[in-house]
């Protein structure tokens, strides 16, 4: 039965605050361990290597050990944990970068909460049918693994949950110039910008769109030029030595096509493992050209996201924060009346992409990305949603 009636949002709101306050106190408690043995201490060694203006030797596994170890201590593991992003991506921790690294960590995840209460006020904002019958469900992302992971590791995972929000806006009201300029913080994480061929298919006015991102790539290449100089073009190298157990980057532990690879084909070498990722990423790319005009927005939108997921290279729990993209534009169709036809469609599909935390509990980590290319696929031919899944758009303009 199709659902007209509000949701109980009571629970929802009284939960919420607990589990942030437990997420808060979980992060002050073990803040001096979580800070150095987690995700953060890449960073907060990456931005303080270039606030002594040593960003030319932001790629130097030497130089990173060396800080590491002094943020550490002479007694802590001889093993590096390397800031592997563009210098671009050290614009949001520089500013705690003289801070002691206990309390940059928090103050980071201050950030971190500032961003995802813009990310729960556009999202109010935007799925007006979600905030009709249901608005305790905009709570959810206090309750979600992925988005609770990032929080404690550090991770810039939340502020690109807010990117693709952004990006599904400006697509839907058709502001192809500024969808292109928002699509350069896809290089805070460089594995989530192969999304842009996908939104570059999806639109009309292809022209405003490379305007717009050719504008913002140029000002992310300045920016981290002016970081780093010439090691800038020392960066991919860099990326794929570092793809390795021996600085953290384990495939047993990711949700990506490549790292299925590597356990499927352990005789491959890293390179042709690669190539194979993304030749198999570039004839998915060939699939949605050929439906993405057919289907409709939000399933092309959504289809492109789990693609990119797959075929990121390198992906863990905290990047699937993400997710809650899709999760909401599901929700969102659940509640129209002209997709009734649909609803136990939509409901499979919502349990699927929630139920994808769990499994990260669970441990299932590389065979996730089949799930991934499937969903995407289903998106793909399963045909078209009502193209008025009542998203307000207006208060966004």
């Amino acid at each position: 039965m199709f659902l007209s009636k509000k949701l109980p949002i009571t629970i929802f709101k009284l939960f919420s605050v607990p589990v942030l306050i437990g997420i808060f106190l979980t992060i002050y408690i073990f803040r001096n361990d979580i800070s150095r043995k987690g995700d953060f201490i890449s960073f907060y060694v990456g931005a303080n290597i270039v606030a002594d203006g040593l960003g030319k030797d932001i790629y130097n596994t030497n130089v990173q050990f060396a800080y590491q170890k002094s943020i550490n201590g002479p007694n802590s593991e001889d093993w590096l944990l390397p800031f592997r992003g563009l210098p671009f991506t050290l614009l949001f921790y520089l500013p705690f970068a003289k801070l002691p690294i206990s309390l940059a960590y928090l103050s980071f995840a201050f950030l971190n909460l500032s961003v995802l209460t813009i990310f729960y006020f556009k999202a109010k904002t935007i799925f007006s049918l979600i905030a009709k019958y249901a608005g305790g469900l905009f709570f959810i992302p206090f309750y979600n693994l992925h988005v609770i992971q990032s929080f404690v590791m550090g991770q810039v995972s939340i502020i690109l949950a807010l990117a693709y929000l952004v990006i599904y806006v400006f697509l839907k009201e058709k502001r192809y110039f500024l969808l292109g300029l928002v699509s350069s913080l896809f290089f805070v994480k460089v594995q989530h910008a192969i999304f842009i061929p996908f939104i570059f298919l999806l639109i009309k006015d292809k022209k405003a769109f490379i305007k717009g991102l050719l504008l913002s790539s140029s000002l992310v290449f300045l920016v981290s030029y002016l970081i780093s100089g010439p090691s800038l073009f020392n960066y991919f190298p860099f990326l794929i030595k570092t793809e390795s157990p021996d600085f953290g980057s384990s495939v047993s532990d990711m949700f990506t096509f490549y790292s299925l690879l590597n356990v499927m084909l352990p005789e491959f070498s890293k390179q042709t493992l690669l190539f194979i990722n993304f030749l198999v990423y570039f004839v998915t790319v060939g699939v949605f050209a050929f439906r993405a005009s057919i289907i409709n927005q939000e399933k092309a939108f959504m289809a492109a996201l789990f693609f990119t997921l797959a075929f990121s290279v390198h992906l863990l729990g905290f990047d699937l924060a993400v997710l809650l993209v899709p999760l909401y534009i599901l929700i969102n169709s659940m509640f129209n009346k002209q997709e009734r036809d649909r609803f136990k469609e939509n409901i499979i599909l919502i349990i699927l992409v929630f139920s994808i935390q769990f499994l990260v509990l669970m441990g299932i980590t590389y065979v996730q990305s089949i799930l991934y290319i499937g969903i995407g696929l289903y998106l793909l031919v399963s045909g078209g949603m009502q193209k008025d899944v009542s998203v307000n758009l207006s208060k966004m303009s």
